[in-house]
């Protein structure tokens, strides 16, 4: 009506003018929701026949699910969702702990692993975990990770861990190191046994005519008798067949003998 004003006094005017003009749309959604969550504005064309085209690029609210996203544009991730087992993005990694806790990580055998998200929005296997064992056993080790190594257990005579070393002798400690007596080693093997012990020099259960304290009682050839041997091969002793008296007195002299092996 030529008065300076553009559709002035109608409403309901959809229509758009001129041709070609461009604005900003949101879709389903709504001012308000455009950048929050997956929600974002696009842009709508007035064609030429004075209606508006499509609204293109704009993403609405949708129905919150679990893929850690706010579907909803309502500025919470899965509200009002439980049990989201899903993961975003892929090839996030995330502390894992298989069958146990997070309080039992780092605690006797047990430690955490590393788990990825992947493609399907799937978390991935846990990897390079410990789990607690369901039953304590005899190996030096706390199995369950409740703090506390082989509790319950008795008799535990195996070994931990592999390699370690330990003294090894048959006989008494008294006897240790006396007379023939030497303590040996043995070694703790992978299956947590001990070997044989090697090196060891136990006891002998009677003395023997030897010169040695054989029984290891701190006494050489005690209880026997007529023990005219020598020992050890080797020894060298004075020896003279005149009396003492004689004895480097005149041709006299001692000479010396060697005890044969």
């Amino acid at each position: 009506d030529c008065n300076g004003k553009v559709d002035d006094g109608l409403t309901d005017c959809e229509g758009c003018q001129p041709p070609g003009k461009r604005e900003i749309c949101f879709g389903t959604g709504t001012s308000k929701q455009a950048g929050v969550g997956i929600c974002k504005s696009g842009l709508r064309t007035c064609l030429g026949d004075g209606e508006w085209g499509a609204c293109e690029n704009a993403v609405g609210p949708e129905k919150e699910i679990c893929n850690g996203f706010d579907d909803d544009c309502n500025g919470k991730v899965d509200d009002g969702l439980k049990d989201c087992e899903g993961c975003q993005p892929p090839g996030k990694r995330d502390i894992c702990f298989g069958k146990g806790s997070a309080k039992q990580a780092g605690v006797g055998i047990c430690k955490s692993g590393f788990r990825v998200c992947l493609s399907n929005g799937e978390w991935g296997s846990c990897e390079g975990h410990i789990d607690p064992k369901d039953k304590e056993t005899c190996n030096g080790l706390d199995d369950n990770c409740d703090g506390q190594v082989d509790e319950g257990l008795t008799d535990c005579n195996g070994c931990q861990p592999p390699g370690a070393q330990q003294n090894c002798f048959a006989g008494t400690p008294t006897q240790q190191g006396v007379g023939i007596c030497k303590a040996g080693s043995q070694i703790c093997q992978a299956d947590g046994t001990w070997s044989t012990c090697e090196g060891a020099i136990n006891p002998k259960s009677a003395e023997e005519c030897n010169g040695l304290d054989d029984d290891c009682n701190g006494k050489v050839d005690d209880g026997l008798t007529n023990c005219n041997g020598c020992q050890p091969p080797g020894l060298r002793q004075t020896c003279f067949d005149g009396t003492s008296s004689q004895q480097n007195v005149g041709i006299c002299k001692a000479g010396s003998q060697i005890c044969q092996a």
